[in-house]
């Protein structure tokens, strides 16, 4: 961008200092005019900060800042537009600016805002990791935050009176709704068609896809929270939450379908870790093994991102072993991290959120591709987080026997390589078609399902009946409490529509979490387990040591050839985890060593 350099002098102190923001006044409405000044972050005035989608960074257009002609997206400059409007019309840029001591609104001319792309030198790697890091305590000062949807568009103004009357209804109240959603509304029931697309739109937004809202939006600010604009239209971030809350606890039964359309997991992701970071929740933050998985459902335009955008606020993001890097390539930000969660943990549980779909190149099958998250299934629950902050497991298929890690180098040909003892356990058999996520009961497919788990042999290798491994498989046997905490023991419900066949309900949520984009499957032992979508007939359940879910492993070709007669030491590809009823608990684990042999030596690529 043209004048960066004499734009951005140094900070006099990268750890202390900061760069806020002051929108001039302007006769004409399309030219936009800021000053950027510094501040010590100790004594610096007043600020708010500001959360807001990018948006095409090849389409900008021009401001003038400290009468500097700079670069800026249109999505930006939209909002200090808007920004502007507002000062000119208010006298303030919003009216719960005000000074702390005598609760006095502060004058316009002394209300100033941090915006990331113009207070952040983005040229400058140097500076950018160190403001990068910054951020969670940049936001955490600030008065408030300023969430900027955008402009006006999509009866947006419709979809922010229909959440400011929801926010305000009584919970236990809710709201009227007509027989028939698609009609228009009326004074009798004011949410119609219109009401519930503008609402779909609204929430729907680029903004809720973003990382970065993760710690920008839950930041526990001076103020009660982020206030939320849309064009001029303007609304508290907890209005949405609790809209989002009394349409979800009216429709669930009601009006599954237009329900379908209106919810956004990632509206519930960022609510209940914005409850988790409030100042009164003693041991709320979350750990990175908690966290990476929700924030892989995010955008980040660097990918990079996502997994800087969470570790200022995860309850173990803060070592210095690993801290943001720009100047590192995507793939080698990803295969550090996982080695330093592995060696760390000397657990595999980081291992969960590895799958066969991946969208960068270059990484090893036991490193997670977080730049990818379309058709992945959801992880399993590995641990329930305990009143004291501490995390407990709920499987243990490896007898809780710890890890003993050794990372290979890349070789010609090969990504760098895991070595881990344990055991082959047994190898799939046969394979049912994958479930993909559906509105709809799809009853042929669980026909389907029900009629491969069940044929053979009545009684399972565990003691149980096949039915009732079928009941745990489908639901990985956890369900969850009212603290949104795993336990172990639940069961899904079948029906019999005759004497033979038996269905069950993909849309119940455990059975939908447990199964879309996986397969069910049977091994040569006999046992019934779920596993990834690329699962394959010869592929093998292992249990290795440090992993509490037996994992779904493919040896590769020199292998296949190599392994009876050269070495035991045995090469794999790792597809991913996998429940398998009746080994949940360390069974297979006991019985292999009790029978005396010696455990392989596994080498994952």
């Amino acid at each position: 961008m043209s004048n960066r350099k004499a734009l951005y002098r140094p900070l006099a102190d990268e750890s202390r200092d900061i760069r806020l923001l002051r929108i001039l006044p302007a006769l004409n409405w399309r030219r936009v005019s800021c000053e950027m000044h510094h501040f010590p972050h100790d004594t610096c005035p007043p600020y708010v900060a500001l959360s807001y989608t990018w948006g095409n960074s090849r389409h900008t257009t021009r401001i003038s800042l400290n009468k500097k002609r700079f670069a800026v997206t249109l999505n930006l400059k939209s909002f200090l537009i808007h920004a502007r409007q507002r000062q000119r019309k208010q006298g303030f840029l919003w009216d719960g600016f005000k000074d702390l001591y005598n609760n006095k609104q502060i004058k316009a001319d002394k209300q100033y805002i941090w915006i990331d792309a113009i207070c952040i030198d983005q040229n400058n790697i140097y500076e950018r990791n160190s403001q990068v890091g910054r951020m969670k305590e940049i936001y955490e000062r600030a008065h408030s935050v300023i969430v900027w949807l955008g402009p006006a568009a999509y009866d947006s103004h419709i979809a922010m009176r229909v959440i400011r009357q929801l926010a305000e209804m009584p919970p236990d109240e809710g709201f009227h709704m007509p027989d028939d959603v698609t009609r228009p509304s009326s004074p009798n029931t004011p949410f119609g068609k219109k009401e519930w697309q503008a609402v779909e739109e609204l929430y729907h937004r680029k903004w809720w896809d973003r990382a970065w809202i993760l710690q920008e939006a839950t930041a526990p600010t001076i103020a009660d929270g982020p206030v939320v604009w849309c064009g001029f239209e303007e609304a508290e971030l907890k209005d949405f939450g609790r809209a989002y809350d009394c349409i979800f606890t009216v429709m669930v039964e009601k009006y599954p379908d237009v329900l379908a359309f209106i919810v956004n997991s990632n509206v519930i992701h960022l609510m209940e870790l914005r409850a988790r970071r409030h100042p009164s929740v003693a041991n709320g933050a979350l750990d990175l093994l908690r966290l990476l998985p929700v924030v892989r459902d995010f955008d980040a335009s660097d990918k990079r991102d996502k997994i800087y955008s969470v570790l200022a606020i995860s309850a173990d993001g803060q070592d210095k072993a690993f801290q943001p890097d720009y100047s590192k390539p995507t793939s080698e930000v990803y295969t550090n991290l996982a080695k330093y969660i592995l060696q760390r943990d000397r657990a595999l549980d980081l291992l969960g959120s590895c799958c066969s779909k991946r969208c960068l190149m270059g990484l090893p099958s036991w490193v997670p591709d977080w730049s990818t998250s379309e058709s992945i299934p959801t992880n399993f629950y590995h641990r329930r987080l305990e009143p004291d902050g501490t995390y407990t497991n709920i499987y243990s298929a490896n007898n809780n026997l710890p890890s003993e890690l050794l990372f290979m180098k890349e070789d010609v040909g090969l990504h760098a390589g895991l070595q881990i003892k344990g055991i082959d356990f047994a190898t799939v058999t046969i394979v049912s078609e994958p479930y993909f996520r559906s509105k709809q009961p799809n009853l042929n497919l669980a026909l389907r399902w029900s009629a491969m788990a069940l044929s053979g042999e009545p009684q399972y290798p565990s003691g149980e009946s096949r039915v009732d491994s079928l009941r745990h498989v489908l639901c990985a046997d956890v369900g969850v409490e009212a603290s949104d905490e795993p336990y172990r023991g639940n069961v899904v419900n079948l029906t019999q529509p005759d004497d033979e066949s038996y269905i069950f309900n993909f849309q119940l949520p455990f059975v939908n979490l447990t199964t879309s984009f996986r397969r069910l499957f049977r091994t040569s032992r006999g046992y019934l387990g779920i596993g990834p979508e690329d699962t394959q007939p010869g592929d093998r359940i292992c249990i290795l040591t440090g992993g509490h879910m037996p994992l779904v492993m493919r040896p590769t070709e020199d292998f296949l050839m190599l392994r009876d007669t050269l070495y035991r030491g045995s090469r794999w590809t790792l597809i991913g985890e996998s429940y398998v009823h009746g080994i949940m608990d360390g069974e297979a684990m006991i019985e292999f060593q009790q029978s005396g042999k010696e455990m392989e030596t596994f080498e994952i690529r």
